[in-house]
């Protein structure tokens, strides 16, 4: 058990015993929980001194090195090359940064926020009644205003997030050129890894969002503070890992670049952190044209493809982090939408690769729709949390049954997907999914590919449809291949129960075809 962080306030001294009798007598119970650890409140707010503003961490590294360009050469392998950014130096692969159309970017939401609270209120993270400093959620949530700010234009939401802003800037602290952003509480991880942040603390996720949300600002007011906080952001992810200053960008043994979550910790390569603030990273890129965060933007996507397949659980969830790899389904889903937005900005399928990998171990469980259940015998069980049948009976229907479900998801220890029947005399069960017996009607576990990628379409005869939102065919038109050949698709989907995708390109485009009629990416 370790105790991550530093205070050197009295204040600070304080959180900091108060954060290592967690490690004594745990986590209290009216503590602020989440799914990988506890927020614990300390003696002291966290926006009182910790840490004071302006405050510089030494030895620190010569600015000038902070600044340097981008040095280029060559690796292992057609492809690949060694960048070397300021201080650090990581492998890279050939991925493109595109300039992606405002809505679909990451951090573009599709709804405008409340004007709920005063203009000028930081987000923070209150535990017990008290605001406790949250890097992460007041650059989150300067990135929800101007999102906001975009589809209404009221200068509410403008302000609002520049309130985040002034904020960050105000609490900062400096490693040379580099600028961090604090947390102010105690957070305790628990098992398999009992590490104690201790305020300030720093992480890799925080530092990407906000140096995206500094640029977007600056791109949305012209304001220089703000092109200087998102410079100064992006050179923090040029310090170099070590003792005693804060860091978050770190060179594994193999030479691939971590951007860390949580820095010094048993819980190494958060995937969502990671890709969080990559995508920060190209949102600065894509405002600066800043050759050091194309480089680093470039390291981050490399090392997912890399690693990816090593975060995955076969026919289960993935790892949440490659240290301690807890299995949290909502990060799954989550990181599956990173990847697909990972996608979008890069033009690149291997990302789609990963996100039908990540699909079919654990597709997202939310289902909403109408079950086929078709005659033949059928198995219902009744599961425990730990995925047990408890409960189980046959049915043997003679003719079709439809009934609603809510679930559609994998248990842990049964093979196949399952569906949660909410209706009818089936209401309370799980009853397997078969190919053509037991199905929900129309498309469900859609995966958009935007932009489309390029597939191969397997020579045969196949049959290509049209479909209306309850699953029936509109037009049905034959589709001859006499050899293999390029095409384009778009989604990819279980269309009445069976694996379909969408074709993008030709005479019958929108139209779908059998998933394995195509050798996907």
């Amino acid at each position: 058990m370790h105790l991550r962080g530093r205070s050197e306030t009295r204040a600070g001294f304080a959180l900091l015993a108060a954060c290592a009798l967690i490690l004594i007598v745990g986590a209290p119970r009216a503590a602020a929980r989440d799914a990988v650890g506890t927020a614990v409140a300390g003696p002291t707010p966290g926006t009182a001194d910790h840490p004071l503003p302006g405050v510089t961490y030494g030895p620190t590294a010569d600015a000038d090195e902070m600044n340097q360009s981008v040095i280029e050469t060559p690796g292992a392998f057609a492809g690949e090359s060694y960048l070397h950014v300021g201080l650090i130096t990581f492998r890279t692969w050939a991925f493109k940064a595109l300039d992606v159309p405002v809505g679909s970017r990451p951090f573009d939401y599709p709804t405008a926020g409340s004007k709920n609270t005063p203009v000028n209120e930081v987000s923070m993270r209150w535990i017990n009644g008290v605001p406790y400093d949250f890097a992460l959620r007041q650059a989150e949530s300067g990135y929800h205003a101007l999102n906001s700010y975009r589809l209404t234009g009221d200068q509410y939401f403008l302000l609002k997030a520049q309130a985040q802003a002034d904020h960050l800037i105000a609490r900062h602290a400096s490693v040379g050129s580099g600028w961090f952003y604090p947390s102010g509480f105690c957070y305790y991880f628990g098992q398999p890894f009992p590490d104690v942040l201790v305020p300030p603390w720093y992480s890799g996720i925080a530092q990407g969002a906000a140096v995206g949300f500094f640029a977007r600002l600056y791109e949305a007011t012209g304001k220089q503070v703000y092109k200087n906080a998102a410079e100064h952001t992006l050179e923090s992810f040029l310090v170099r890992q070590g003792a005693g200053h804060p860091w978050v960008s770190k060179v594994d043994s193999s030479g691939y670049l971590r951007l860390e979550e949580y820095p010094g910790t048993g819980w190494e390569f958060v995937f969502n952190g990671h890709m969080e603030a990559a995508m920060g990273l190209w949102d600065y890129y894509r405002v600066t044209h800043d050759a050091r965060a194309l480089a680093l933007y470039k390291g981050a996507l490399t090392s997912v493809v890399k690693y990816g397949e090593v975060f995955r659980t076969r026919n289960w969830v993935s790892a949440y982090s490659l240290g301690a790899r807890r299995l949290l389904s909502h990060y799954h889903v989550g990181v599956m939408r990173q990847m697909s937005q990972l996608h979008t900005i890069s033009g690149d399928p291997r990302f789609i690769h990963l996100v039908n990998d990540f699909d079919d171990d654990y597709p997202p469980p939310v289902v909403t729709g109408v079950v086929r259940v078709l005659p033949g015998n059928h198995t219902l069980c009744r599961f425990s949390d730990g995925g047990a049948c408890l409960t189980s009976r046959t049915i043997h229907p003679r003719v079709e049954q439809l009934c609603h479900v809510n679930r559609r998801k994998r248990i842990h220890g049964q093979s196949g997907i399952w569906l949660s029947v909410t209706s009818g005399s089936l209401k309370g069960y799980y009853v397997r999914e078969v190919m053509d017996h037991v199905y929900v009607r129309g498309a469900v576990d859609t995966l958009i590919y935007d932009p489309s990628v390029r597939v191969t379409l397997k020579a045969g005869h196949w049959t290509a449809k049209q479909f209306n939102d309850e699953g029936g065919v509109t037009d049905s038109q034959p589709l001859d291949v006499p050899s293999a050949q390029s095409a384009r698709v778009s989604q990819r989907a279980i269309l009445n129960g069976i694996p379909k995708v969408l074709l993008a390109s030709g005479p019958l485009s929108d139209y779908w075809v059998p998933q394995r009629a195509v050798v996907l990416p």
